[in-house]
């Protein structure tokens, strides 16, 4: 079954702001200004639009965006965004059943993969990894949990917000992938890399190698 962000739309920016402090926002900002004019630009679960204003800021030409997300709530919102000159087309589906076919220079997923684990994680992983082209850039921002032992709070809050949405939305993972590392021993060229809220949070940007 689906997450239905839906109902939660309107009030989900409010609530990662008031939880994290602003972390959740420089984390989807961090890495963008990797990317160059011209660029074919795909963003999957971008909630209610922020990372389009964050792109609005770089003044960049020619960018055709293709803003991929399942809830319509989040997507309406996402349209109200300051999208400047930019070529963004929404499309209201689920990856990786979305008709947004094409090979692209850059992927953004932010907040996205920590919905997903086991197979079901790695189907969208490689779902999108087979649309990214040789030598484009996977801007990524999610959490992660460390191994310090100063950190130890770091588990338990993971696992009231896997319990908050499962009640509210119904997401069905319940554990979280080590996503940073997957995608260090997957992609190897790592161009950035930056924590937030201790290291809770991350934010990297990778570029695809040749296999």
């Amino acid at each position: 079954m689906p997450s239905d962000y839906d109902h939660l739309a309107r009030w989900y920016d409010r609530l990662g702001n008031l939880v994290f402090a602003g972390s959740i926002r420089k984390a989807q900002a961090f890495g963008l200004d990797n990317m160059t004019s011209d660029s074919r630009v795909l963003i999957v679960g971008g909630g209610t639009g922020y990372v389009l204003d964050a792109i609005a800021r770089l003044n960049l030409s020619g960018l055709n965006i293709d803003y991929v997300e399942s809830s319509q709530g989040m997507l309406q919102l996402a349209e109200m965004r300051s999208i400047s000159n930019q070529d963004v087309r929404f499309i209201n589906e689920s990856w990786p059943s979305t008709k947004a076919n094409d090979c692209y220079d850059v992927i953004i997923t932010q907040f996205f993969l920590d919905s997903f684990d086991g197979n079901e994680f790695h189907l969208m992983f490689s779902s999108l990894d087979v649309r990214l082209k040789e030598g484009g850039l996977w801007i990524v921002a999610d959490f992660q949990l460390s191994k310090d032992l100063r950190v130890l709070w770091q588990l338990p809050m993971l696992r009231l917000m896997y319990l908050f949405f499962k009640i509210t939305v119904g997401i069905q993972a319940s554990r979280l992938e080590d996503i940073a590392e997957h995608f260090a021993s997957t992609y190897k060229e790592l161009i950035c890399n930056s924590n937030y809220y201790g290291t809770f949070i991350f934010s990297s940007t990778y570029r695809k190698m040749k296999k």
